[in-house]
């Protein structure tokens, strides 16, 4: 957290909804930790709502990830959303690079952040950030899919997997 300048703002996870998963496509950071390993990944897919009356946070991650082998043993994620900010860069070193190899933190100039309610850091220069419990998650199914979807998205048969998580605490940070 050395370095992290900004202090947090409550912020009701469907207010800024909207913006976030319009940047979504563009590009967000999931993080993961198991033990002393964390992780973030860039990712451009996921969705939130309302599940088994529970405000939730979605995302896929495919089994070939290193993410996957930490969030799939983990309890929580973080989702970090860089709205209003310009992070391109870190955007796509984060996804063109394995946390088998590198770490992300560390090469991009990222800043770990402390989450309160999980124990998994956020970016710190993200704008508006969704703390989560995962409380459910299952594998897609290629029967289940439409042809053209799997052909597209899936031609190796890498399915994603999906985790729901329960979205503990959503806020913005803001610079002092």
């Amino acid at each position: 957290m050395e370095g992290f300048k900004g202090r947090r703002k409550e912020v009701p996870y469907n207010r800024m909804l909207k913006d976030a998963l319009a940047q979504v496509p563009k590009g967000a950071f999931l993080t993961v930790k198991k033990e002393d390993k964390v992780n973030t990944m860039t990712i451009g897919w996921a969705t939130s709502g309302v599940m088994w009356g529970r405000n939730v946070f979605v995302v896929g991650v495919r089994p070939s990830r290193y993410t996957y082998g930490l969030i799939d043993v983990g309890d929580a994620f973080t989702v970090s959303v860089p709205v209003n900010q310009q992070l391109k860069k870190q955007i796509g070193y984060c996804g063109s690079h394995s946390g088998r190899d590198v770490n992300k933190f560390k090469e991009s100039g990222l800043t770990q952040v402390d989450g309160l309610e999980v124990d998994v850091p956020l970016v710190g220069e993200c704008g508006l950030h969704f703390e989560c419990k995962v409380i459910a998650k299952h594998q897609l199914e290629p029967d289940f899919i439409e042809e053209v979807i799997k052909n597209r998205h899936y031609p190796e048969g890498d399915y994603h997997m999906i985790f729901y998580g329960e979205i503990l605490r959503s806020y913005k940070i803001l610079e002092d």
